[in-house]
């Protein structure tokens, strides 16, 4: 299985980050390019709270990466620092349940 982190990272790099929208001329949002690394579709709520517990939000919580995403305060370093972890702790759960 593919690691969405790692391609999600890729793309923000290739298109551009943005905030306020899912998609624009100038990038696509953390959201959206963690939608496009996981096939391009709408995702299963299962999979977009995975997603936000491997980020570290709050997987209770609808929209969160939106949320998380548009906040005046973030920037793309925060947005790729976030998402590079997310990958080192896919990867060591991967690992830990025999998945190589």
């Amino acid at each position: 299985m593919t690691n969405v982190y790692d391609d999600a990272i890729e793309i923000l790099r290739e298109r551009g980050w943005i905030q306020g929208n899912f998609e624009t001329k100038d990038g696509v949002c953390l959201s959206k390019a963690l939608r496009i690394a996981h096939g391009g579709g709408w995702w299963d709520m299962d999979g977009y709270a995975e997603a936000q517990r491997m980020l570290d939000l709050a997987p209770d919580i609808p929209g969160c990466i939106s949320i998380w995403n548009d906040d005046t305060s973030r920037n793309v370093d925060d947005v790729i620092g976030r998402l590079k972890l997310a990958s080192e702790k896919y990867e060591l759960e991967k690992e830990a349940d025999g998945h190589h």
